[in-house]
């Protein structure tokens, strides 16, 4: 990251007056975005409601574990994730818990209609992975989008097609 300032010193018209700069200041405060999370896996599974838990080893770092959260990614092959799912405290407090169930229900309520064109919701017979990314407390996808951890390594998982299929 870098910062340049362009600053243009011009005399009155009569050039008596010259203009000068005595000092430019620059406070900022590097934040170092955080390690990937490890240890994701398959908590428990419901194939018949197509409902799936996810865990993980919550990051030790403190700006993740207050204010930040984790980024659940999933796709059809571990190289391409295509949607994700937001896991953190609304109000700012501790995440306490290392853990996400998802399911339709869910996939659709954090989805947006007018952008997903091709919902990416369970499926029997289909098999998805998985990766999670923790962030900090200086996140913001616009902005600082480098506060984001690398996703994990991934897990997969077959809903498998029921037997009369």
């Amino acid at each position: 990251q870098f910062f340049q300032w362009m600053v243009v010193l011009r005399s009155d018209h009569s050039g008596n007056l010259t203009p000068a700069l005595h000092s430019v200041n620059l406070n900022y405060k590097e934040t170092i975005p955080p390690i990937p999370p490890t240890g994701l896996r398959i908590q428990e599974k419901d194939p018949s409601e197509l409902k799936l838990c996810l865990k993980w080893d919550l990051n030790k770092e403190e700006n993740v574990k207050n204010g930040g959260g984790y980024i659940l990614h999933y796709g059809f092959s571990p190289e391409k994730m295509v949607a994700s799912i937001y896991y953190m405290n609304a109000n700012k407090d501790p995440i306490s818990t290392n853990g996400m169930c998802i399911n339709n229900d869910l996939i659709v309520l954090n989805s947006d209609y007018k952008q997903e064109r091709n919902l990416p919701v369970f499926e029997k017979g289909k098999t998805y992975y998985f990766k999670v990314s923790a962030f900090n407390d200086k996140y913001d996808s616009v902005v600082t989008p480098d506060q984001k951890s690398r996703p994990s390594a991934p897990v997969s998982f077959t809903f498998e097609s029921d037997p009369l299929d």
